[in-house]
């Protein structure tokens, strides 16, 4: 069968979608998966998985692989994996305020780094628990982190400041 025959079937079953709808989605996906050399069917399961996990509905799904096409072209990381990878810390990243599209960008420079993806949600846990320990918000404490990141400090002062926040993994 055509991609996009395949692409209609497995959307109407995984969103329930037709009409305008289910075409629309279901060639969006065709054109994915054809972007980034992925079978038609495991995208679609993949993805499905990932925007069940956050809550989101199928209107949704369109954006959602708008981001995961950006963050595999920046980052070169394989977009089955970085949506295997959302769908699977969805509670973490959903209890740190993230997007789908946001965890998915987090996951992807992780990777880009050579930073393991579980590692660093267990950091972000850590980093979320010392945050709310000193009474700020996760956003302010990344955001203080980040430009120390960018900062001219030393690099022994920045891993300093990764093991603080983030622990010693």
């Amino acid at each position: 069968r055509r991609s996009s025959d395949l692409a209609i079937g497995e959307v109407n079953t995984r969103f329930n979608l037709t009409g305008d709808e289910l075409k629309s989605l279901s060639t969006q996906f065709a054109k994915f998966s054809k972007l980034n050399g992925t079978s038609v069917s495991g995208s679609i399961d993949k993805v499905s998985k990932a925007i069940a996990a956050f809550g989101m509905d199928a209107e949704e799904a369109s954006g959602f692989l708008d981001d995961l096409n950006v963050v595999g072209q920046n980052t070169g990381v394989n977009v089955d994996t970085l949506a295997e990878q959302v769908a699977r810390n969805a509670a973490s990243f959903k209890e740190f305020g993230m997007t789908a599209g946001d965890a998915a960008n987090f996951l992807g420079e992780c990777d880009k780094n050579g930073l393991d993806a579980t590692s660093a949600v267990t950091g972000l846990r850590t980093a979320m628990k010392k945050s709310a320990e000193s009474g700020r918000s996760m956003n302010d404490t990344l955001a203080d982190f980040s430009s120390l990141m960018k900062s001219n400090a030393s690099d022994a002062d920045k891993q300093a400041a990764a093991y603080e926040l983030f622990g010693s993994r």
